[in-house]
């Protein structure tokens, strides 16, 4: 078995593409692979995150923005994985990455709120 650590910008379409790519090389060559996660932002990913969405990462405010989500979404998953554990909260941070890979939505802590629905977690229990 082998244990990688990622870590990942949680809004990020890089590390979306990656995961998506680990998980079907980990399925192709019948590996065990355990994957923790790590969510962390730095100035850089956030710019170069940016520019892949063609978003002006120029102003203060963008990035206040972007960094503002970043730190959200990563409350929602350790949140999620204390309460319910690392599979569940994976499950969360890829089905958010997904939903934000098209350019189509948006983060917002409402977005995570729907996504935790989806997933069957009690919202009461991940934001107490």
């Amino acid at each position: 078995m082998f244990e990688l650590f990622l870590f990942i910008n949680p809004l990020g379409l890089s590390c979306y593409q990656l995961e998506k790519r680990i998980r079907l090389l980990a399925a192709e060559l019948k590996l065990e692979i355990s994957v923790n996660y790590i969510p962390m932002v730095t100035m850089e990913a956030m710019k170069a995150d940016m520019v892949k969405r063609n978003w002006n990462f120029n102003t203060s405010i963008n990035l206040a923005s972007y960094h503002d989500a970043s730190v959200s979404a990563q409350s929602f998953y350790y949140a999620v994985q204390i309460a319910y554990g690392k599979k569940k909260a994976r499950s969360f941070l890829f089905k958010l990455q997904e939903s934000l890979s098209d350019g189509q939505r948006c983060y917002s802590p409402q977005l995570a709120r729907e996504l935790l629905k989806q997933l069957g977690t009690d919202l009461a229990e991940v934001e107490a």
